[in-house]
C-alpha cells in the first residue's frame, strides 16, 4: 500500500518542462519586483568579449516585461542555446545510426563478458577519462556525446541509468569545477586579474585528485547498492524500460568483420575528436561534423540503405528532442532576467553584503555568491565576465587574492551545475536518460553537500597558504 501511494506521489511530480516553464514565470514576476540596474561593458582584446567595468553599476528605469514576453522567451532560450540544442539531435540521429548496424551491441556483448566479475573496475577507469579531458579543456558539453555511448553498457552490466549518467557528470563536472586549464573561466580569469595564463595549476591538480576520489567513491556506494538490489534503484521503471529498449535495438550478437571495421573506424574517429579538442580548440560544430562522418562511414561498412539511414536519424532525433528542448526552456530563464535588467542587481547586492566579511569568511562568501549566480547565468564564461571583474578588487579589499578569488569563482560556477535545472547540459543528459529532475535530486543532494564542505575547506587553506602561482 505505502509504495502504491509512493508510485502515485511520484507521477504527480510535474514533468521538468512545467519545471521549467513556471520558472521563466517566477523569473518574470521577479522583473516586476526587483528595481533595473546595470553595469557597463567594455570590449576584451579578442574583440567579441564584454566585461563588466568595475563600479560602474547605476540603477535605471524599471521597464517592466510584459506577460507575453514569456512565450518569446522560449523562442529566444532555444535560439540562445541553439548549439547545444542542435549538437544534442545531431548525436541522437547519428547514434542511432551506427547502432543499427549493430556494431554497438556486439561490441557491448564483447565487452560485459570481458568484465564479467570485474563491473567495478569501470568505474575508476572511466570516470578518470572523462576528468582527465574536462580537467584540461572544461568541455562538459562533452557529456552529451559520453553518456550515450556508456548507458547501454551500463544497463547491459547490470547497472541502472542513474548510474550511468552519474559516473558522467559527476566526473566530469567534478573535473571542470577546478579545472587546470579551462580557458572559459581559469584563462577568462587570468586575463581579466592580470595574472599569468594558467597559474596556480599545482593547488587546482591537487583539487582534481581530491574531487575525482570523491566523485568515484559517491557514485561506486550507489552502484554497489544498485548491483545487491536492482528494485533499490531511484530509476528502476525508467532503466528497465530503457534496457529493454537497447535489448530490441540488439541485433546480431556475433561479431563479424564489418562489426570490427566499424568499430575500427569509432575508435579512429574518436582518438581525431579528441587530438581536435586539446590541440585545435574544436567545438560543438567539429563535434558534430565528426558524428556525421561517424554515421556515414558505419552506414556504408554496414551496408544500410539510404532509406533506413534516413529512417534511424529520423528516430535517433526522436528520442532526444525533449533534451533539446529542455536547454532551450532552461536558457529562457536567464533571457527573462537578462531583458529586465535585473542580473546586475543581484551581483551587486551581493557583492556588498560580502564586503563586510573577514577574509576567512568572506572567500566562503564568494564561493556560495558564485553558486547562487550560476543559477541565473549558467555559463562558465558568461559568469567570469560579469563577476569578476566586480569580486577582484572587492577580495584585494578584504584580503583575498586574485588567485584564490579565480578559485573560489571556478568552484561556485561549477559545482552547482550538478543540481541546478537551468544547467542545460545537465537537463538535456537527465532527458536523454529518462530520469525526472526530481530522482536525480535524490541521487545528488548528499554529493552537493559533499563538494560543498571540500571546496569550502580548499578555499580556506587556500587563503591560509596566501595561494599563488608556485
Amino acid at each position: 500500500m505505502k509504495e502504491k501511494v509512493k508510485s502515485i506521489k511520484e507521477r504527480k511530480f510535474p514533468h521538468i518542462f512545467a519545471i521549467l516553464f513556471l520558472m521563466m514565470v517566477i523569473a518574470l514576476i521577479a522583473t516586476w519586483i526587483v528595481p533595473s540596474g546595470t553595469y557597463e561593458r567594455a570590449v576584451l582584446e579578442d574583440g567579441t568579449s564584454q566585461v563588466v567595468v568595475t563600479d560602474s553599476f547605476q540603477y535605471t528605469d524599471k521597464d517592466y516585461l510584459n506577460p507575453f514576453f514569456l512565450l518569446k522567451a522560449v523562442t529566444q532560450g532555444l535560439t540562445g542555446a541553439s548549439l547545444v540544442a542542435f549538437t544534442i539531435l545531431i548525436i541522437g540521429a547519428c547514434w542511432q545510426v551506427i547502432n543499427a548496424t549493430g556494431a554497438i551491441a556486439v561490441g557491448i556483448n564483447s565487452i560485459a563478458k570481458k568484465l564479467k566479475g570485474k563491473e567495478m573496475l569501470i568505474f575508476p577507469i572511466l570516470m578518470f577519462v572523462f576528468a582527465l579531458i574536462a580537467a584540461i579543456i572544461g568541455g562538459a558539453e562533452l557529456m552529451l556525446v559520453y553518456l550515450p555511448a556508456v548507458m547501454p553498457l551500463m544497463l547491459a552490466l547490470g547497472f541502472d541509468s542513474m548510474t550511468a549518467t552519474g559516473m558522467v557528470v559527476v566526473s566530469a563536472f567534478s573535473a571542470f569545477s577546478v579545472s587546470v586549464t579551462n580557458p572559459f573561466t581559469v584563462g577568462i580569469g587570468d586575463e581579466i586579474t592580470g595574472l599569468p595564463l594558467y597559474s596556480g595549476a599545482w593547488f587546482r591538480i591537487i583539487l582534481q585528485v581530491v574531487f575525482y576520489a570523491a566523485g568515484v567513491l559517491y557514485v561506486l556506494h550507489y552502484s554497489r547498492k544498485v548491483r545487491k538490489d536492482p528494485k533499490s534503484s531511484l530509476v528502476y521503471e525508467e532503466s528497465a524500460a530503457l534496457a529493454k529498449r537497447y535489448e530490441n535495438q540488439t541485433g546480431e550478437t556475433e561479431a563479424t568483420g564489418r562489426h570490427k571495421l566499424i568499430g575500427l573506424a569509432l575508435v579512429i574517429i574518436l582518438a581525431v575528436m579528441v587530438y581536435g579538442i586539446i590541440s585545435r580548440g574544436w567545438y560543438m560544430e567539429e563535434i558534430n561534423g565528426l558524428f556525421i562522418i561517424a554515421a556515414i562511414v558505419a552506414a556504408v561498412i554496414g551496408r544500410l540503405k539510404v532509406e533506413d539511414v534516413c529512417t534511424n536519424m529520423i528516430d535517433g532525433a526522436k528520442g532526444v528532442i525533449a533534451a533539446a528542448i529542455v536547454c532551450g526552456l532552461s536558457r529562457g530563464i536567464m533571457v527573462i532576467l537578462d531583458a529586465g535588467s535585473i542580473i546586475d542587481v543581484i551581483i551587486h547586492a551581493l557583492s556588498q553584503a560580502v564586503g563586510i566579511l573577514p577574509p576567512s569568511l568572506a572567500v566562503i562568501g564568494i564561493f556560495i555568491i558564485q553558486m547562487l549566480f550560476n543559477f541565473l547565468v549558467n555559463s562558465g564564461s558568461g559568469q567570469f565576465l560579469i563577476t569578476m571583474p566586480i569580486l577582484a578588487p572587492l577580495g584585494a579589499l578584504v584580503g583575498i587574492n586574485s588567485q584564490t578569488m579565480i578559485l573560489a569563482s571556478q568552484m561556485g560556477d561549477g559545482f552547482t551545475n550538478l543540481l541546478f535545472p537551468t544547467s542545460g547540459v545537465l537537463m538535456a543528459c537527465l532527458a536523454f536518460a529518462k530520469i525526472p529532475y526530481q530522482k536525480w535530486v535524490k541521487f545528488i543532494w548528499k554529493y552537493m553537500l559533499i563538494v560543498t564542505v571540500l571546496g569550502s575547506v580548499s578555499l580556506v587553506i587556500a587563503q591560509m597558504l596566501d595561494y599563488g602561482p608556485f
